[in-house]
């Protein structure tokens, strides 16, 4: 696909944006579904660029934690913990029915990531997390220099607030 820049291509760029108009680190994760790429985001932080291949993908999810699963919170994994699942590997030996038994209706979701599975759409209109890293940058705003002279006019500083940038990127692959 002669032109088409690739998803590698692509989140380097946005990561030298990043750098250059606001002076932050972000991290990437390029790979062909959302789990991955969330996971390869994960990989390189603060300031990484990650990419799950297809080939990577089965071996990086044997080994996964249970805890790095998408949707697998402290009480889950607990409760995984007590039905002898630690990791991907332990989670794929189980079956759909018996997660959707003790999971409900996540047991399905769980069923097809331990495969490296994941067909959940990307949004990139979604609202961001609140909970993300912030750095709350000292008083020196005013209204004559509202973005502050010590930062110029980084518009993710501007309001006293930068977020630390991550992001992911899914690739769809070729046919």
């Amino acid at each position: 696909m002669k032109g088409i820049p690739s998803g590698t291509q692509i989140a380097g760029e946005i990561r030298a944006r990043i750098r250059a108009e606001t002076e932050l680190a972000a991290s990437a994760g390029v790979s062909y579904n959302k789990f991955f790429a969330k996971l390869a985001s994960d990989h390189r932080k603060p300031d990484g660029l990650f990419v799950i291949t297809p080939k990577m993908g089965p071996s990086i999810v044997e080994t996964l934690p249970i805890r790095k699963f998408h949707g697998i919170g402290p009480a889950t994994a607990r409760k995984m913990a007590r039905l002898g699942i630690e990791t991907g590997l332990d989670l794929k030996g189980q079956t759909v029915g018996f997660l959707q038994h003790h999971f409900g209706k996540a047991g399905f979701y769980y069923y097809w990531a331990a495969r490296g599975i994941d067909e959940r759409p990307v949004r990139a209109d979604r609202t961001r997390n609140p909970s993300a890293p912030r750095i709350q940058f000292p008083p020196i705003f005013s209204p004559a220099n509202p973005c502050g002279m010590r930062f110029g006019k980084s518009p993710a500083r501007c309001g006293g607030i930068a977020r630390a940038p991550v992001f992911a990127a899914v690739l769809s692959p070729s046919r």
